[in-house]
């Protein structure tokens, strides 16, 4: 532990380091911490010209609360990607060439809130507000 925490018993030194543990697991994304208390949805871009999100019970989401979520974004397009866009400049997406799946954890705000393919964004898109 250092010269900082000699004066500290054995116990509160544990106590200090799992306290600082814990801390910074909070501000990595992409932790266990981190993604605790995150409601998840779920992002699906192909295979072919589909796109959706639905929440982790697989509905569609349409209206969501403010606050922080985990969305799985499964990319199964090589020809497309998945582009999230909210208020008031957030902007999240997978490149058009990668397929693969990311986990993005976001604090999504109230507003109106689109996703689409980059590609084809006419026909692969979706909205929903957040209140």
């Amino acid at each position: 532990m250092g010269e900082a925490f000699a004066h500290l018993t054995a116990p509160k030194r544990l106590h200090v380091f799992v306290g600082a543990l814990v801390a910074s697991a909070v501000l990595i994304p992409g932790s266990a911490f981190a993604l605790e208390g995150a409601r998840t949805l779920v992002a699906t871009v192909g295979p072919g010209r589909t796109i959706r999100l639905q929440t982790s019970a697989g509905r569609a989401v349409t209206r969501l609360q403010p606050g922080n979520y985990t969305v799985v974004v499964h990319d199964r397009s090589r020809k497309d990607n998945f582009h999230l866009s909210g208020p008031p400049t957030f902007s999240r997406k997978t490149g058009i060439a990668y397929t693969g799946t990311k986990r993005w954890v976001l604090t999504l705000t109230p507003g109106s809130w689109t996703y689409q393919s980059d590609r084809h964004p006419a026909t692969m898109h979706g909205s929903f507000r957040v209140r």
